[in-house]
């Protein structure tokens, strides 16, 4: 399955910015990515602060339709991924969230503290997902909120969202649910 959703994926983590620590969720994820038949564009590490990360998504949700974001969802000081995704997003979806949260609650006790959100920029779709350095993305027990399209899946739940590109979305479909 080979899609035109051209997707970003931003490992954020001020360890793995500054070279301390590998970061080995990005490329995960991005391999995630690939196996959905999804058109993998760029990769960064960014670290956890707001204005960088603003930046970042101002920049990569205008040449790509997902802009995916992995790390600082937590309640911690340095957990801001979700305040620079909503002051960035033009519209929120509060569902991508909510599901994120449920479908991990069985198999991760803080799973209820995460703030993960997703919100549209233009025409790119925004989502923030969840998922610890090294673990891996998709298959079996994957619970990130991680979209695929056309019926693409990965991790926990599938979006089928072109957020205003093409014809399904000129027809008014977009979802998001648990697969």
């Amino acid at each position: 399955m080979s899609t035109d959703v051209r997707v970003a994926v931003v490992t954020v983590s001020g360890r793995a910015a500054t070279g301390e620590r590998e970061d080995v969720t990005g490329p995960a994820l991005a391999g995630a990515v690939r196996s959905t038949g999804l058109d993998m564009g760029e990769q960064r590490v960014a670290p956890d602060d707001r204005a960088v990360l603003a930046g970042l998504i101002h920049e990569l949700a205008g040449t790509h339709d997902l802009v995916l974001l992995a790390g600082g969802v937590g309640i911690g000081p340095h957990d801001l991924t979700p305040d620079a995704v909503e002051a960035c997003c033009e519209r929120m979806i509060p569902g991508v969230g909510e599901v994120v949260r449920a479908a991990s609650r069985d198999d991760i006790p803080g799973a209820s503290l995460w703030r993960a959100c997703a919100g549209t920029r233009g025409a790119a779709v925004v989502d923030e997902v969840y998922r610890a350095m090294g673990e891996e993305y998709g298959g079996g027990g994957g619970h990130a909120g991680i979209p695929g399209c056309r019926g693409g899946r990965l991790g926990g739940h599938v979006v089928v969202h072109r957020a205003g590109r093409g014809a399904g979305a000129r027809r008014g479909r977009g979802a998001v649910g648990p697969r």
